[in-house]
């Protein structure tokens, strides 16, 4: 029994599985692949803080810009910006205050109002 031809497709399998490596990592190096970088930097301005696929068309992207983030809708044909100007909230540790941009952090949330119930019963008044 040869192994000489066995060593030859051992071989070329290693070969094509290092080609392939070798292109993923040329593809995240340039830029390529889309990745939300999880090491955060204050100096930059503007990151992509987190990517989600929907479907196989559309995702769903967390935008960080200065201390805002917005969440946005990308598909194919059009893209939809889903909400903005969401608050940033930091930890204790993040801030060098006292912690009141905590508190700041709150009462900047968007506040949306309540829509009534069609199904809640309503208290009816009696005139006695």
């Amino acid at each position: 029994m040869e192994f000489l031809p066995y060593l030859k497709y051992i071989l070329g399998l290693l070969f094509v599985l290092g080609l392939i490596g070798l292109i993923t990592v040329a593809a995240r190096k340039f830029g390529m692949v889309a990745n939300a970088d999880s090491r955060r930097s204050d100096k930059k301005r503007l990151g992509v803080t987190s990517v989600f696929s929907v479907d196989a068309k559309r995702r769903l992207i967390l935008i960080r810009r200065d201390d805002r983030e917005h969440l946005v809708l990308l598909g194919t044909e059009r893209d939809l910006l889903i909400e903005s100007n969401i608050p940033i909230k930091r930890k204790q540790s993040d801030t060098e205050d006292s912690g009141n941009e905590l508190e700041e952090a709150d009462d900047t949330a968007p506040k949306y109002p309540t829509i009534p119930s069609p199904f809640k019963k309503k208290q009816r008044q009696t005139n006695e």
